[in-house]
């Protein structure tokens, strides 16, 4: 469906996709250049058909579908997509700008990518940079801590990269709706106290 740019099922209705008071035109479209496309976040799946010269790139952009995947709360920018097959393929930057076509070999066949969150974790000491796949946000940060690969007996707590917040080993990160943290150590953190002033005049 022009309109839409949607691909209509040979068994779907009109009347369940359309608003039968308006006029609307319809493409009809060669079966090879169209594939059925799987996209997976922690326990969702969407399942879309896309014109094979569609770009990597307008999957993640589409409103629809990461609201379908309950992606609504991280920006595209931190999305990856790995190519799920015998051997799993993680899509650079690069591949997004590729054809939906170039990753399915036989025609109609479908495509299943997995979506994954980058998290960005930057050493407060030292600035340096460790990025994080998840394809689940449903851990604790004490076990995104434990993934980091750094000693959590020098490096025990995570803070938000805009407020400089510690969070409690037992958050969990998709509760936080944060990608990007500072990992430091104990000396580096403080308590600050706030105590209220009895002479106010």
């Amino acid at each position: 469906m022009r309109e839409k740019k949607i691909i209509i099922d040979e068994n779907q209705i009109l009347s369940s996709i359309t608003d039968q008071t308006e006029s609307i035109i319809i493409d009809i479209i060669d079966r090879n250049t169209w594939s059925k496309v799987i996209l997976t976040f922690e326990i969702n799946n969407q399942t879309i058909s896309v014109l094979t010269s569609m770009k990597i790139y307008s999957l993640l952009n589409n409103e629809n579908i990461l609201k379908q995947l309950n992606l609504t709360d991280v920006s595209s920018d931190d999305c990856i997509l790995v190519l799920r097959e015998a051997n799993e393929i993680i899509l650079t930057k690069d591949y997004h700008q590729k054809p939906i076509g170039n990753y399915s070999i036989v025609n109609n066949e479908l495509i299943h990518f997995q979506i994954s969150i980058s998290v960005q974790i930057t050493k407060y000491d030292n600035k340096e940079p460790i990025r994080i796949p998840l394809s689940n946000r449903n851990i604790t940060v004490e076990q995104l801590l434990n993934s980091t690969e750094k000693s959590i007996d020098v490096y025990k707590y995570l803070a938000t990269n805009d407020t400089k917040r510690i969070f409690n080993s037992n958050e969990i990160l998709a509760n936080l709706n944060k990608t990007k943290f500072i990992l430091v150590k104990e000396n580096e953190t403080c308590l600050p106290s706030v105590k209220k002033s009895n002479n106010l005049q």
